[in-house]
């Protein structure tokens, strides 16, 4: 009995320790095949890092169907599976900042290409219609009053009208062009979500750029006439009261 009991140890043993050094080190490998996100709370996950957008994280874990934003400020580390750290104690390591578009979803490359991709031409719609209408009214005028000798009066205002409303719908135009391009190539894929998802996400995106571009035209604008107010006239308090003739 002892002698069985003996043999069976020497043979099962060598078996189990086997299969305990290879379970362990397939656990091994499996761990550095994944990022690896430590929360400031010590929580270690594995998973898929994806991208860093203003003070988020996007990381998918292991278990996880999709890419979650984490706040910075809760990640004490984000080591990738190449040994590069994209965080350190709350801190974005400038050195990785590259989106990689592969890894994102369905959703998410809808919004990336239209949101930082294709919308963003549209932050200089404003100051190029601005400039391409103040051109235009200039020519307008100085054809008006130099070609066809028409009063300054008279053609000023239709010199802005006209001019000013080519320069615009002309700058618009050149725009949406682009637009139009982009989208056939869109529909080209075939994926009537991802059609649908950017679509949406560019619309919102290119509206929310002119009107702030258009916004901070208006306030540079407001304070260039304020500055040049200041300096010819002296300010609001540039000129006092006077009844004495020398005043003049």
């Amino acid at each position: 009995m002892t002698k069985h009991l003996t043999l069976l140890v020497h043979r099962i043993f060598p078996l189990l320790l086997f299969i305990g050094l290879a379970w362990g080190q397939s656990n091994l490998k499996k761990e550095s095949d994944f990022d690896k996100l430590v929360s400031k709370g010590g929580t270690i996950f594995l998973g898929e890092y994806s991208r860093i957008e203003g003070s988020v994280a996007y990381f998918k874990p292991t278990k996880a169907s999709a890419f979650q934003g984490v706040p910075i400020n809760r990640i004490q580390s984000l080591k990738l599976k190449d040994g590069q750290t994209i965080i350190k104690n709350g801190n974005v390591n400038k050195i990785r900042t590259v989106v990689d578009h592969e890894k994102l979803s369905l959703e998410e490359k809808a919004i990336y290409d239209a949101a930082k991709k294709d919308a963003k031409r549209w932050f200089a719609y404003p100051p190029l219609a601005l400039i391409g209408a103040g051109g235009l009214a200039t020519a307008t005028f100085s054809i008006g009053e130099n070609i066809f000798e028409v009063d300054d009066s008279d053609v000023l205002l239709p010199s802005i009208i006209g001019g000013g409303s080519l320069g615009m719908i002309g700058s618009y135009y050149l725009f949406n062009k682009l637009d139009k391009n982009k989208i056939e190539a869109i529909n080209s894929f075939d994926n009537e979500d991802y059609e649908k998802l950017y679509l949406q996400e560019f619309k919102r995106r290119k509206s929310e750029n002119i009107i702030l571009s258009g916004a901070l035209i208006g306030l540079a604008t407001g304070l260039t006439v304020l500055l040049l107010f200041e300096s010819t006239v002296g300010g609001w308090g540039g000129y006092d009261v006077c009844f004495d003739p020398r005043c003049d």
